[in-house]
């Protein structure tokens, strides 16, 4: 089994892509130190197991997308990386705001989690371009899968991975935002 010898750095190319989207939008409420740490990969039948209760202990929106070399790779669920965001629940409305997010109603968890999809998308597309600098040709990545709490599938990755970053990104100096990210070595 192969395990990327470049995850950590792709892990800090990653962080400082969001932190710098997160820093566009309100470069004062996150001003704070994002933590980065390593961590195994939670695997069960094959597919990468996530819980926001992991992250927070709290109600947590969830937005997971995996990343594939080709249509093909996706068609047959052969992922080469996963990333996983969760934000508290609590917290979302206000993130949100400063995001410059709106025409969201914080009551509906529905709408509240697909506007955290919307967000992860944003963030997955200029990673896909980034990508290309990290060596990896191509990258096709999943439509995000948007839950509460946990991911009771869990979503594809390379199962040969078993090790993953965790990026804390602080709001007004407060644990709000968390990051996943495990990518198998470009090749």
């Amino acid at each position: 089994m192969a395990t990327n010898k470049n995850l950590e750095s792709i892990a800090n190319s990653f962080a400082e892509l969001v932190l710098g989207i997160l820093q566009e939008r309100d470069a004062d409420a996150f001003a704070g130190k994002t933590t980065m740490k390593k961590k195994a990969t939670m695997e069960y039948d094959g597919k990468l197991r996530i819980s926001g209760m992991d992250i927070f202990n709290e109600s947590t929106y969830i937005s997971a997308v995996s990343f594939y070399s080709s249509e093909k790779a996706m068609a047959s669920h052969q992922a080469i990386g996963a990333t996983c965001f969760y934000v508290l629940k609590e917290k979302a409305p206000l993130l949100y705001k400063n995001l410059g997010l709106s025409g969201f109603n914080d009551e509906d968890d529905d709408q509240m989690v697909e506007y955290f999809g919307k967000f992860v998308t944003s963030v997955v597309d200029k990673f896909k371009s980034k990508a290309v600098g990290l060596g990896y040709s191509s990258l096709i990545a999943s439509p995000p899968a948007n839950y509460i709490n946990s991911v009771p599938v869990g979503i594809d990755f390379s199962p040969d991975q078993f090790d993953q970053y965790q990026i804390s990104f602080p709001y007004k100096g407060n644990p709000t935002m968390a990051a996943d990210i495990t990518m198998a070595a470009a090749k």
